[in-house]
């Protein structure tokens, strides 16, 4: 036992005093999750800034329809003259969005045809031109509805004619279910940073330590390989813990800064779900050290064991891609798949509903088994000659 504390300690020593690998591995699970918070905040007050603001509308032929002027002028739009050229204008981007309005215009509105209206702009240019343009025709449709209800009514029709079935939606999803379609992406960050935590470590404690020339004299030490490899393995661990715990820390108090409730969203992140999700995502991380160890074993210098793993992470981070854009919910046949079962209780805890225990312990018990696995796989490959190079 006192071997296996003494190999611990000095990994977890030695991996403290590279300052470049500790700013590397923990220093990703603060900045990432402060990053982008940072950039969804920024999305959505952009968004909602771009809902609140006038939108300025150059239009050809305005005197044509004074009503309708005067309708996008209520609903803070403000038109103005119109260029010559329009195709030419939006083009040189003089003018983002320009409504055009036929001469006929008056004529035909007057007589109760269609009078139709033409908008330029460039599909190319997202944050203004089109999207002022899905603006102003959204508000011109609403403009067309008004006055054909009208119509109606002056004929004595009721406008709920054209109008033969009503949808009504309900929307039972908490402000929390919400919002997680928004956050989708936490499960992969949390997730990621398990794997980095260790990144390092492993890599360290393996193919670093075989090109430096110090593996072969740390072997024959009187100490049996298999303790040696216990505690390297438990060494890698303890980082992607501390990473797991330093990233869901982060998120809690980064996700305060993001305007939710003003989407009619919210998300409550306190330390009490913090320590839920570090519970929830725990079994990960011996399945995360062990399995990079394994791949580290098998390369001879650091920068190889680091372009392998590099490749090798995006194996059980890929499906998390899944989890934030298809949404699947928590069943017995995918919860026995690590990292994929992990980002679904993430979800389910954020959005602040329970999920079966039973669900919960196929998770814990795949993960574990396949983890041990993979230590003993780990810890067999330090005992072969192999080791060495």
């Amino acid at each position: 036992m006192s071997g296996l504390w003494t190999v611990f300690s000095k990994e977890v020593k030695d991996n403290l005093r590279d300052r470049r690998t500790v700013l590397s591995s923990l220093g990703m699970a603060l900045l990432s999750p402060v990053l982008f918070m940072w950039l969804m905040s920024f999305v959505l007050e952009q968004a909602i800034s771009d809902l609140e603001e006038s939108v300025d509308l150059a239009v050809v032929g305005a005197d044509n329809a004074p009503n309708l002027m005067a309708f996008l002028e209520s609903n803070n739009v403000s038109p103005g003259e119109g260029p010559e050229d329009p195709e030419q204008a939006v083009k040189d981007r003089d003018h983002d969005v320009v409504l055009i309005i036929p001469d006929e215009y008056g004529e035909r509105f007057e007589s109760g045809t269609p009078a139709t209206l033409r908008l330029v702009y460039d599909s190319s240019r997202a944050k203004d031109s089109e999207k002022d343009y899905r603006r102003v025709r959204g508000l011109i449709r609403g403009y067309s509805q008004q006055v054909g209800n009208l119509r109606l009514q002056v004929r004595g029709i009721n406008p709920a004619i054209t109008r033969p079935i009503q949808v009504d939606s309900t929307n039972v999803a908490s402000p929390s279910a919400r919002a997680v379609s928004l956050l989708g992406v936490i499960p992969y960050f949390v997730i990621f940073s398990v794997f980095m935590g260790g990144f390092y470590l492993a890599i360290d404690t393996t193919a670093g330590e075989r090109e430096q020339g110090s593996l072969e004299p740390l072997l024959a030490q009187p100490v049996a390989r298999a303790t040696l490899a216990l505690g390297k393995l438990l060494a890698t661990a303890v980082f992607s813990a501390a990473t797991l715990v330093l990233v869901l820390v982060a998120f809690s108090y980064a996700i305060e800064f993001v305007p939710l409730e003003q989407i009619g969203m919210s998300v409550e992140f306190g330390l009490d779900k913090v320590g839920t999700l570090f519970l929830g995502v725990l079994p990960l991380v011996l399945l995360a050290a062990s399995f990079m160890m394994i791949i580290a074993s098998f390369t001879k210098s650091f920068k190889e064991a680091q372009t392998y793993l590099t490749f090798v992470i995006l194996v059980p981070t890929m499906p998390l891609l899944i989890v934030a854009f298809l949404a699947p919910q928590p069943q017995m046949s995918n919860m026995a798949i690590p990292s994929f079962s992990q980002a679904l209780i993430i979800n389910e805890i954020i959005k602040g509903e329970s999920i079966a225990p039973e669900l919960i312990g196929v998770s814990v018990i795949s993960t574990l088994v396949i983890g041990l696995i993979c230590s003993l796989v780990a810890i067999r490959l330090y005992q072969r000659e192999g080791m060495l190079g």
